[in-house]
């Protein structure tokens, strides 16, 4: 397990800047309101390796002038956090999905705040908690044909605030508020793909065989 540091931003010395960038064997967990510029420059002259990068801060244009000098090569998961805890703002990741950063990554967070991105953006993450404005039944189709296929899965969980489409059309049992599928996977007979469907949240599992009730359709 890598070994997990925090660094706070403010006033940081660039020798400290320095230490923190030769190390390649820890999560990188920053936290600060605004990215300072000598930070920025230095980062930018040593991209950082590390598996994870969090970082929490004001707004996407933060994330975006550090992440993209992150060394994509060795990061696996991205987390991103909104440091003024405000669930309702929505931020502009049009071009931090452009990023190898962003396309390398397996993993995903980012839960306090909105984001307005087509979901194709997000099909290569096996692991991902995200919140976006809208998705429609043809997204869910969509994750759920990706999911299939992906011998990575493990767990998707999207926030939304509209679902747009008839959900019928996905022949679920409805209990409630609450929808849920069961698929199986094509080159994996020991486990099954759960959809689950409630206002606001969507979550896809791979769930064992075993645990499925007698009674239940696949």
């Amino acid at each position: 397990m890598p070994k997990k540091q925090r660094y706070s931003l403010a006033d940081m010395p660039e020798k400290v800047i320095m230490l923190i960038l030769e190390n390649s064997d820890f999560r990188s967990i920053l936290t600060a309101s605004e990215i300072p510029e000598e930070f920025k420059k230095v980062l930018k002259a040593n991209p950082l390796k590390t598996e994870c990068f969090a970082i929490t801060t004001s707004g996407p244009n933060e994330i975006l002038d550090v992440i993209s000098s992150i060394d994509s090569g060795n990061l696996k998961e991205i987390c991103f956090y909104n440091i003024d805890e405000l669930p309702e703002e929505v931020w502009d990741f049009e071009e931090i999905v452009k990023l190898e950063q962003w396309k390398n990554s397996a993993i995903l967070e980012m839960v306090q705040f909105y984001v307005h991105l087509e979901i194709w953006n997000f099909l290569h993450f096996s692991q991902a908690h995200f919140r976006i404005l809208e998705i429609t039944v043809d997204d869910i189709f969509e994750l759920k044909k990706n999911y299939l296929l992906m011998p990575s899965f493990k767990f998707v969980h999207v926030e939304y605030k509209n679902l747009i489409g008839e959900i019928y059309e996905m022949g679920a049992t409805e209990l409630g508020n609450h929808q849920k599928w069961l698929f199986k996977f094509p080159e994996n007979s020991e486990f099954v793909l759960e959809v689950s469907l409630s206002p606001k949240n969507l979550y896809f599992r791979k769930i064992p065989v075993s645990h499925v009730p007698d009674s239940a359709l696949i």
